[in-house]
């Protein structure tokens, strides 16, 4: 029996998704782009897109909204700078810091 029982299904091509920030790259004229994988990469998966997207090596810097997110990229392999734009809470820090994710500092 098919286990897929959901009405609808998205099949990501990931190397249409590298030619696409390539193409994207190229129009930048030397500035950074920051792919944002938050919330599972927008739904096409957080690991798969954060490793295609690692393989273009103008693309220096990931973001994400959580810790956790972050921590889902390096288990992947991505080696890019990581940053956190949402708020840390303090039990979270020490983790942050051993994976080293760069962190959005909300206020004093």
């Amino acid at each position: 029996m098919n286990k897929n029982l959901h009405n609808s299904v998205l099949y990501i091509d990931m190397g249409q998704l590298r030619r696409n920030a390539e193409a994207i790259l190229r129009e930048l004229d030397g500035a950074q782009l920051i792919p944002v994988l938050k919330g599972n990469a927008y739904g096409l998966g957080q690991e798969e897109v954060g490793a295609a997207l690692a393989a273009i090596p103008e693309i220096r810097t990931m973001a994400v909204a959580q810790v956790s997110e972050g921590a889902a990229l390096r288990r992947a392999g991505v080696t890019q700078d990581i940053l956190v734009l949402g708020g840390v809470p303090v039990r979270l820090l020490a983790p942050a810091v051993e994976l080293g994710l760069t962190l959005t500092v909300g206020r004093p």
